[in-house]
């Protein structure tokens, strides 16, 4: 069926995440059945990370951070907008260290 693009960031996003969830217990799964932890210590001193992705799994959550930190969080919009938030904070806090009576009750 049709999804408008709202639902289907949302539905992409849920599998995604199912996905990187379901990768995760396998390859978990996978590193206790080799390395046969038997205390806290025993992962404490393992020498390796035991809850991990899939190293195929790993590039691709690489390669995603990548992808939204350059079309999503660094997107000349956001920044625009954190940019514009930015300076209110830094105005208020000016405001409100010069006088802190200005601050509203509550």
């Amino acid at each position: 069926p049709e999804l408008d693009d709202v639902r289907t960031g949302h539905e992409l996003m849920r599998r995604q995440i199912t996905m990187m969830v379901e990768d995760v217990i396998v390859s978990t799964t996978a590193n206790l059945a080799r390395i046969k932890p038997d205390s806290a210590d025993a992962v404490r001193t393992a020498g390796e990370t035991m809850v991990t992705f899939s190293a195929e799994m790993a590039a691709f959550e690489k390669e995603l951070k990548a992808f939204l930190y350059k079309h999503l969080y660094r997107h000349s919009e956001v920044m625009r907008v954190r940019n514009e938030a930015e300076q209110i904070v830094n105005d208020l806090f000016e405001v409100y260290f010069a006088d802190p009576r200005a601050m509203p009750d509550g």
